[in-house]
């Protein structure tokens, strides 16, 4: 039990490090600003790579963490149905 749930944290570990690097990426090949960016995700893990890609982070209720803990991790909004998506987008951004 111990050794699979090292090997969770490794793959969890991997996982932000890589989509750290896929929005880094965007926003480079893009040639974006990062402000009035924001990544939406349904993980802590997604809203730690926003924090690290010094974008917003958006959560989503219907994912895989507790909204609880998105929120303590850093998310600017959590939708609850996808129908949520364009208005708070529209009002993280007439917010910064």
């Amino acid at each position: 039990l111990v050794l699979a749930r090292l090997f969770v944290e490794q793959v969890q570990q991997a996982v932000q490090a890589q989509c750290f690097d896929e929005v880094t990426l965007v926003v480079g090949l893009f040639g974006l600003a990062r402000n009035g960016l924001d990544q939406i995700g349904d993980t802590v893990f997604d809203m730690e790579m926003a924090a690290n890609a010094r974008v917003g982070a958006v959560g989503v209720s219907w994912g895989y963490h507790p909204i609880e803990d998105l929120l303590a991790s850093g998310a600017l909004a959590i939708l609850e149905t996808f129908a949520e998506l364009v208005p708070a987008l529209e009002a993280l951004t007439g917010r910064r």
